[in-house]
């Protein structure tokens, strides 16, 4: 009886909220700034009673070339808090209905061909030549914007 109990709490202890997002590239160029938006197909936010909370994503494909799964966590309290991994930092914002996090990166794996290929696959002409301008970019400046809107 006291496993049941114990299981329960833990269980009403943790809280996942489903949610979609995106991410974007900075760009101070207006031409690329339509371009410099990516769905994130993986998400998934943990929060436990104590605010620690963990994001969990797979950063787009198209920007990497490979499959890079990352999670953070950190304590988020009264919308903001900063959540850390051996991949990177991220600061985060949020409010019942969205949330937003500039993520820095270290050690994330690219393959630049790959990258290419990916982007093929999705999109052509000028928004192709456009997309892998940010990729570049991405690539030797790893940082972003997520941005995530909450479904609780």
């Amino acid at each position: 009886m006291k496993i049941l109990i114990t299981i329960s709490v833990l269980l009403l202890g943790q809280i996942t909220i489903a949610s979609t997002a995106a991410y974007e590239v900075p760009t101070s160029q207006n031409e690329l700034k339509a371009s410099s938006v990516f769905k994130i197909e993986e998400i998934s936010i943990k929060r436990n009673i104590d605010n620690t909370t963990t994001i969990k994503y797979v950063v787009p494909e198209e920007l990497t070339g490979l499959r890079n799964e990352l999670d953070f966590t950190g304590n988020l309290s009264s919308g903001s808090g900063d959540l850390t991994s051996d991949q990177g930092y991220m600061k985060c914002l949020s409010n019942r209905k969205k949330m937003m996090c500039t993520v820095t990166y270290q050690n994330l794996d690219f393959d630049s061909g790959l990258a290419l290929q990916k982007m093929s696959n999705k999109f052509k002409d000028e928004e192709l030549n456009n997309r892998l301008t940010v990729q570049e970019k991405f690539s030797t400046d790893p940082v972003g914007i997520i941005h995530i809107r909450l479904n609780r």
